[in-house]
């Protein structure tokens, strides 16, 4: 749910930095961007510490008794939020509008790439979480 915040931000941006771009107004592109970027910092920043500062009470109350190691989890993975929203801002509000379809093709192959080269390393070595 908290990914969903963040990354509405493209959708919200998207025509706007289109339409900047189409009209030639690359300062208004450039200001759209900071803007953009500060908007995915100023949420995901708190977020991030939110879930850090709450996964150890909300676990056992959502998923009960002997999900202690989805905390570890949980705090782990919450970073993941500052990351998609910057990918959001530099693929979905600039390469996609500034028709770079192809860097943005690359950037996300890579992504899956290095995605499933890490989780097939780090799943079979770790496992969820090993004791």
């Amino acid at each position: 749910m908290l990914l969903a915040i963040v990354t509405s931000l493209g959708t919200v941006m998207l025509p706007r930095i289109s339409n900047s771009y189409a009209n030639g107004e690359k300062q208004r592109v450039a200001v759209y961007m900071k803007k953009s970027f500060r908007m995915v910092f100023l949420l995901s920043f708190p977020m991030i510490f939110g879930i850090l500062s709450v996964s150890t009470r909300f676990v056992p109350l959502f998923f009960g008794q002997g999900y202690d190691r989805v905390i570890i989890l949980m705090n782990a993975i919450s970073p993941i939020i500052l990351a998609i929203g910057i990918s959001n801002v530099t693929g979905t509000q600039y390469l996609l509008p500034t028709k770079r379809q192809r860097e943005f093709s690359i950037s996300v192959i890579c992504g899956a790439i290095v995605n499933f080269i890490l989780n097939i390393s780090l799943i079979w070595k770790l496992g969820g979480v090993r004791s």
